[in-house]
């Protein structure tokens, strides 16, 4: 314990980061026994985040509307726990020798790509929020849902795990 005050003390790492080396290190004392499992289980909940991606394409007269929504919508989701929520507008997606985003998500004339994704600590953290988020009366206020601003029809979703991590902090 001594040694972990140490090195938290040290600086370099967040205390964040510095808890997910340490829990890896327990990790490998512990590698002749089941506490294993566990111990893997705990590091991934602990240490990784779980992102939900969406990709939808908005006519650029509706964007406005929707941009409207979405600010709504993000601010509900960090009140209920989302550790970050981003909406962003498709800028460079036509990369040579790649699969381009305008592909994938075949915008129509006069359609821009979006491309959004919250931010949770873990799914079981994500379905909370999102529980609650649904919940909420106010993410439906104002919203007719036979004219959003986007053909639900056409966006994609899903819940994603994530693998490597690394985010700037903040000084």
């Amino acid at each position: 314990m001594k040694e972990e005050v140490t090195f938290l003390k040290s600086g370099g790492l967040s205390i964040l980061a510095s808890k997910c080396l340490l829990l890896r290190v327990r990790i490998l004392v512990a590698a002749s026994t089941q506490a294993v499992v566990s111990s893997c289980s705990l590091l991934r909940d602990y240490c990784m985040s779980y992102v939900d991606g969406f990709l939808l394409c908005v006519p650029e007269a509706r964007l406005p509307e929707y941009v409207k929504i979405a600010k709504k919508a993000g601010k509900i989701w960090m009140e209920h726990g989302a550790l970050g929520y981003y909406e962003c507008q498709g800028d460079d997606l036509e990369i040579e020798g790649l699969q381009s985003f305008n592909k994938v998500a075949k915008p129509k004339a006069g359609e821009v790509v979006m491309f959004s994704f919250i931010i949770h600590k873990s799914r079981k953290h994500r379905d909370q929020v999102n529980k609650k988020v649904m919940a909420d009366p106010r993410i439906m206020e104002g919203m007719d849902p036979n004219n959003m601003p986007f053909d639900m029809k056409r966006m994609a979703m899903g819940g994603f795990k994530a693998l490597v991590e690394y985010q700037l902090q903040k000084k």
